[in-house]
């Protein structure tokens, strides 16, 4: 497998500065430049990992979305953060439940520290 392009040919090797955001297509690479996408109202490429989709349809820049889009990407946002820090905490009841159970609830514990500890690097 080469590293160009599968459209563009460009060179996407260590050092060209595209080598970090290609990705692996059929039989070689595709560059940052050709994954990008159009906006489907001001019709400008978006940049990799930057396009918002709206109703999982519409796919446009932030600063082509509405007053009321931009709310509902921030309410999003919020919402999954909450979901996040739900979940986390799901984890820690189950763990004090655990330690609840176990005749040697100090073990338990540290054993959950030790692991959340690796989780975290």
């Amino acid at each position: 497998m080469n590293n160009n392009c599968n459209e563009c040919g460009k060179d996407t090797s260590f050092g060209t500065g595209l080598f970090v955001n290609r990705v692996v297509a059929d039989n070689g690479y595709l560059c940052p430049i050709c994954m990008q996408l159009d906006c489907d109202r001001c019709s400008f490429p978006i940049e990799v990992d930057d396009d918002i989709r709206i109703n999982g349809e519409t796919i446009i820049h932030y600063n082509c979305a509405t007053a009321e889009e931009k709310e509902i990407l921030q309410l999003k946002d919020r919402l999954d953060s909450l979901a996040h820090t739900c979940s986390i905490l799901q984890e820690s009841l189950e763990v004090i439940a655990d330690i609840n159970s176990e005749e040697d609830p100090v073990r338990i514990a540290q054993e959950t520290l030790e692991a959340l500890a690796v989780k975290e690097i």
